[in-house]
């Protein structure tokens, strides 16, 4: 099973008072990114939809790839623009195989189960950078972020 690490913010909340009621202690708690430690090598980030907009919204597309790990019937409903189609459920391995490791890979499905199961898969193969979107394109869609279709 995976071993759930401390996140940044989990360490904020221990180094703050609780008894004067910080701002910082209640930012922290109510963080929801955490690292993911695999039981092989791995490590992937969970992060909130929020955060991966912010990241498309800042970064140049040629330094990460988007992975939607749905199948084709999913798929077809919509997906986040410029997201590579890899359906978990056939020849993940193979068809990840020639991913690049220099870059950033961001992890969704329909609600976050699959991709959660991808991006471990991916980081005990030794990627260095896999972020797995919480909520996948359920999430994603109803923030009323958009849709290529």
């Amino acid at each position: 099973m995976r071993i759930i690490a401390f996140i940044v913010g989990l360490s904020l909340m221990a180094c703050t008072n609780p008894s004067k009621g910080s701002k910082e202690s209640a930012d922290a708690s109510s963080m929801s990114s955490q690292i993911v430690q695999t039981e092989e090598k791995g490590i992937y980030l969970d992060i909130p939809v929020t955060e991966l907009k912010k990241q498309l919204d800042v970064r140049p597309s040629d330094s990460y790839i988007i992975l939607d790990v749905r199948t084709p019937a999913e798929i077809s409903k919509g997906k986040i623009a410029g997201a590579l189609e890899m359906n978990f459920y056939e020849n993940f391995s193979e068809a990840t195989s020639n991913l690049d490791e220099s870059k950033e890979i961001f992890v969704y499905c329909a609600a976050g189960g699959r991709s959660a199961k991808a991006s471990e898969l991916l980081s005990e193969r030794g990627f260095p950078k896999v972020y797995n979107i919480l909520g996948g394109f359920s999430a994603w869609s109803s923030s009323g972020y958009p849709i290529q279709k």
